[in-house]
């Protein structure tokens, strides 16, 4: 989407997937109903900052080491909201605004959407580039995908390539 699909994933990379099998492509959209709500002009999602944390409890239990995830969202008050449940969990994980995020890698990136109404700076290209550039395995987006759908941002148009490839998932179905 970025490159006009002309980017070529290092060769080393063709061979490398996190075989999950609640989960097995290595892109995948996990639709959360939840909604947004603002602190101190950022937003935060409580329902999908949950389903962060349980997603990264099932990567951990089966077999990824912590270090090896990050958890991002353009939203500081999102980032807070998640650092905050891990911390009550004993779970030791970086987690951070896409911005911040920038030059580092992970083997498993969740990126937390947040917003359901207005996904201007959610989608914004630069912001997603950077985003979904930092997985070296799998990337895993969390996020109300109707509402996302809703629009016509290049967000929206990863979540439709995500149902076309059989790449979206109900978080219902999956805990």
């Amino acid at each position: 989407m970025f490159y006009e699909e002309e980017i070529i994933p290092a060769k080393v990379c063709e061979d490398i997937n996190l075989e999950l099998d609640w989960l097995k492509p290595p892109i995948a959209f996990v639709h959360v109903p939840g909604s947004e709500e603002s602190k101190n002009k950022s937003k935060f999602n409580v329902l999908e900052a949950r389903v962060c944390v349980n997603l990264v409890e099932k990567l951990v239990a089966y077999g990824v080491f912590e270090r090896e995830i990050a958890v991002i969202s353009p939203y500081r008050a999102r980032v807070d909201l998640i650092k905050n449940y891990f911390e009550d969990r004993g779970i030791i994980i970086d987690v951070g605004t896409v911005d911040s995020f920038q030059g580092c890698e992970r083997d498993v990136i969740v990126f937390s959407v947040t917003s359901t109404k207005n996904f201007y700076f959610a989608s914004n290209p630069n912001r997603l580039n950077v985003a979904f550039s930092r997985v070296k395995k799998k990337l895993i987006v969390v996020g109300n995908g109707y509402a996302i759908l809703k629009g016509k941002s290049i967000l929206s148009k990863f979540v439709r390539d995500c149902i076309a490839k059989k790449r979206f998932f109900n978080w219902k179905s999956l805990s």
